[in-house]
């Protein structure tokens, strides 16, 4: 019995050693498209400013949400959740704008099976690192641009009505049963038509909320918007809520 227990061994040392490689991804599409344009304030200053591109594959199936971020193994995929592309410009302008410094064009590499696409843009703080910063302006959005555009994609950023602009905000207090709750999310998106072009100015803005139940969306220019309020893990939408030229707009939410 021991010789056998040997032999086994032997053989089994002997014979060559399968090693199982996991599967790596590889991505779904190699080609890339260029698109761009330009991006400055609604009073003319160079912006400091981040980019969130929405990259969508739409056919008469439905949208597939694709990854567009260059050496990610999946790029070119669908089923991407959150920005498929990130992009900040002039992060060395102060969040205030200059009339001096900075550039008004953008550019991006895209993977070329992307036919829509939707921009959301945060005005930003100077720095790496640095927060949103809506002293002057707001967000803009540029909403279901057909790729490809044929021309430069323009984006303008609202300014506050301090500074010559029409920017309002939207406010209220947010409730579960009787008791004013902070909420987890609240974010507008303007439900204007997007001609194609920078003018109309079109509003996307997260706001702030706090533990006395008050939330507040600032520098939203005026126009018709939708927001959605998140609490608790569940979320409601509101339609409808129009905002005047450097005017609040309430708009209470009950959970």
């Amino acid at each position: 019995m021991r010789r056998l227990s040997i032999a086994l061994a032997c053989a089994l040392a002997a014979a060559p050693l399968t090693i199982t490689t996991p599967a790596v991804a590889t991505p779904c599409y190699t080609a890339t498209r260029t698109i761009g344009g330009t991006i400055i304030g609604q009073d003319g200053r160079f912006v400091d400013a981040m980019l969130g591109f929405d990259l969508m594959r739409v056919t008469s199936s439905g949208v597939q949400h694709i990854n567009g971020r260059i050496g990610s193994s999946t790029y070119g995929c669908a089923g991407y959740h959150g920005y498929g592309q990130i992009l900040r410009v002039n992060p060395d302008t102060p969040a205030t704008g200059s009339t001096t410094v900075g550039s008004r064009s953008w550019s991006i590499k895209i993977p070329a099976n992307v036919n829509q696409i939707i921009i959301e843009v945060y005005p930003k703080a100077a720095g790496p690192d640095s927060p949103v910063d809506d002293r002057r302006y707001g967000g803009a959005l540029r909403w279901k641009v057909p790729i490809p555009y044929g021309k430069p994609i323009h984006i303008k950023m609202p300014t506050g009505c301090t500074n010559g602009g029409q920017n309002g905000y939207i406010a209220g207090y947010a409730y579960k049963g009787s008791t004013k709750v902070k909420l987890s999310r609240v974010i507008a998106w303007a439900t204007g038509k997007d001609t194609y072009a920078a003018n109309p100015i079109l509003g996307f803005k997260p706001g702030v909320s706090y533990d006395t139940g008050v939330f507040k969306i600032r520098q939203v220019p005026p126009g018709p918007y939708t927001v959605i309020y998140s609490y608790g893990g569940k979320s409601i939408q509101k339609f409808g809520i129009y905002v005047n030229a450097c005017k609040g707009t309430t708009a209470s939410i009950r959970f």
